[in-house]
């Protein structure tokens, strides 16, 4: 019986963890989505260096095709 409460016991707090873990990448993708939306308000108060190095870290390469 003992072992069956420990057994429990230890598949409860797995899934507490993953629970945990859930409604944080969930914080943490509704905190991209805001940030997303209200974009264009934060680029406009950085300064032109600091845009600079946003774009910079967000366009790798830039390819451009003779053909449409």
């Amino acid at each position: 019986m003992y072992d069956k409460i420990g057994d429990q016991e230890q598949s409860l707090i797995e899934a507490r963890a993953k629970k945990q873990s859930i409604e944080t990448e969930k914080v943490t993708g509704d905190y991209i989505y805001k940030i997303l939306i209200c974009f264009d308000k934060f680029y406009k108060l950085m300064n032109e260096e600091k845009q600079r190095k946003l774009m910079e870290t967000l366009i790798e390469e830039v390819q451009i095709c003779e053909e449409r």
